[in-house]
């Protein structure tokens, strides 16, 4: 049994591990009632479908603090990447995408890009998790690893659907600063655009609909723009995939209007987004759900891994400030290493 899930809730003092034979689903509705862990990709695809690892097997984990998590000096001599190629990549999708803003067609779209890094040994994925749940003790942090996805580690802040029974929460989280504030008119406007649409996905399936004003949080260095929601979601599981298929992809993530935002995506990025900017998370574990959106992404494979980020583009988009934005969300798994 070699697939597996390891999960850390934000500001948990325990982890979850959690192995079962993978399942592929072309939705997670399919899912039914189980218990278990998701990893559902940013589109659904023959080599990236949905997939699903019931808790066969549930084991529940004390983190334990250490001092070794120190940076060190010596991963460049390990680890080697092209900041040229992927710079003029990010060049001509950029183009692409800001084409489409400036003709109208779409009022905002995420653009993403990968890092692909060559190292000397092979990578241990467990480290790499045990890592990141240190250095980021505030965000999800998950290892996800099957025959079918591959394995993928993530520390993500973004929650996209959590909670059990009728009570349920959610946030609009966009909007990206390396140091805190004033926010600027473009990135207002951003997240603006995110906590509208979650509201109105929420106010089509769920009631009782209240939310926060927006305020600034950090993750991994970075600030972000978060609005809190809070609603009651009747009908159960069937009503929460059904929210969760209205509300993914976010335009955190994706854009809007999100069919047409989703088109350019598709034929602008020179990269496969694969699990990136999905999502995933516990179903049913203890009773409860916790699914975030799969951000600040790892794709590992032996010794190489894939990293991912993105950032939301409008009309007003300068290149060279979206380019940096991207480095610095990189850094959040880079640092990891």
């Amino acid at each position: 049994m070699n697939d597996y899930a390891f999960y850390r809730l934000p500001d948990a003092t325990e982890y979850h591990i959690i192995r079962g034979v993978a399942e592929c689903m072309e939705r997670p509705e399919t899912i039914g009632g189980r218990c278990g862990f998701v990893l559902a990709p940013f589109t659904v695809a023959k080599d990236h479908p949905v997939v699903f690892i019931p808790a066969t097997e549930v084991h529940v984990m004390n983190m334990h603090s250490t001092d070794n998590d120190q940076a060190d000096s010596s991963h460049k001599e390990r680890y080697c990447w092209d900041e040229s190629e992927n710079r003029c990549l990010y060049h001509h999708d950029f183009s692409l995408v800001h084409h489409s803003l400036d003709d109208g067609t779409a009022d905002k779209v995420v653009l993403a890009r990968r890092l692909c890094i060559k190292g000397r040994k092979e990578v241990d994925a467990v480290a790499a998790f045990h890592r990141a749940c240190r250095r980021y003790p505030h965000q999800m942090v998950c290892l996800v690893s099957t025959t079918v996805s591959g394995t993928w580690l993530m520390a993500t802040p973004e929650v996209l659907a959590e909670g059990s029974g009728q009570q349920w929460r959610t946030v609009a989280l966009a909007g990206t600063m390396t140091t805190d504030g004033p926010w600027n008119a473009k990135n207002r406007r951003e997240q603006h655009i995110v906590e509208e649409y979650v509201g109105n996905c929420l106010r089509r399936h769920a009631t009782d609909v209240a939310h926060s004003a927006p305020r600034t949080v950090t993750a991994g260095g970075l600030f972000h723009l978060r609005t809190d929601f809070a609603f009651r979601l009747h009908g159960g599981e069937q009503a929460l995939w059904k929210l969760v298929g209205d509300l993914s992809p976010t335009p955190a993530v994706c854009g809007l209007p999100k069919d047409r935002a989703l088109e350019i995506i598709l034929s602008s990025e020179s990269a496969d987004r694969r699990y990136y900017s999905g999502f995933c998370g516990p179903v049913a574990i203890n009773g409860a759900t916790h699914l975030f959106v799969s951000l600040r992404c790892m794709e590992i494979s032996g010794k190489d891994v894939t990293l991912y980020a993105g950032g939301g583009l409008l009309r007003e988009s300068i290149e060279e400030e979206e380019w940096k934005e991207t480095e610095a969300k990189l850094k959040t798994m880079k640092d990891v290493l």
